[in-house]
């Protein structure tokens, strides 16, 4: 991954998910005006909290975000042992859908929290069986 910009990235991985600014607004927490100057390129590097809450949103990394706006490398991730953080492989639907289950607005949608665990239950007493 190379360094694009904070705004490009998000407005990428926003668009992937097919949200609109305040899509990702909402459930980062964060208002859409905020989102707006991100993604517009006024605010270069927005404060820790609201990097978390939008890559927590995208269901991307901390240090995904960072190495958008040019603040650490990927050479100064794998140098401080993080490499696993970073990688994705395009080609596991588990990377899928855990970014799926990441963007999830658990709270807006505690129906979807319950019937995850049901699921969950299910795929864990059926994989004991096997």
């Amino acid at each position: 991954m190379e360094a694009k910009g904070i705004g490009a990235f998000v407005r990428e991985k926003r668009n992937d998910l097919g949200w609109t600014q305040a899509t990702l607004a909402d459930r980062a927490g964060v208002e859409r005006a905020r989102i707006a100057q991100i993604e517009g390129g006024r605010v270069t590097l927005p404060g820790a909290e609201h990097r978390r809450r939008i890559a927590t949103a995208l269901g991307v990394s901390h240090l995904e975000l960072l190495i958008a706006a040019g603040e650490i490398t990927e050479a100064e991730v794998t140098q401080a042992g993080a490499v696993g953080v970073i990688e994705h492989d395009p080609d596991d639907p588990t990377d899928d859908l855990v970014q799926m289950v990441r963007a999830i607005n658990w709270r807006a949608q505690p129906e979807w929290a319950e019937g995850l665990k049901a699921l969950m239950g299910r795929l864990r007493g059926d994989q004991a069986k096997t």
